[in-house]
């Protein structure tokens, strides 16, 4: 079965030895077709599949001594640099396409 996403949100979350909570949100649109590898060779084909990401925001929750939290948004440079900075890590994130999307056999 061909599973097609679009827009489908995802999050990577930097390792917990940082000194703030870094959520980099992204948006993936893709294809992935398992192939078919049994039956006569005329009908068999590998399997493929595409998936593009691109940023949507970064959340930054510091925490003071005080116990209190402070969330901020990142600007888009510094989102994109994080972004970009982990990329590797954001790729290996597995994307479940949701029930909207199209699933085709």
């Amino acid at each position: 079965m061909i599973q097609r996403w679009t827009n489908a949100p995802g999050k990577f979350s930097l390792p917990d030895d940082t000194p703030a909570e870094v959520i980099i949100h992204f948006r993936s649109k893709g294809y992935y077709d398992p192939g078919k590898t049994s039956g006569p060779p005329e009908r068999c084909y590998p399997p493929e599949g595409d998936d593009e990401r691109t940023l949507d925001h970064v959340e930054i929750t510091l925490m003071l001594p005080n116990g209190k939290e402070i969330k901020l948004r990142a600007t888009e440079k510094t989102a994109q640099a994080l972004f970009d900075a982990y990329k590797e890590e954001i790729m290996g994130i597995p994307i479940w396409a949701s029930d909207r999307d199209d699933y085709r056999d």
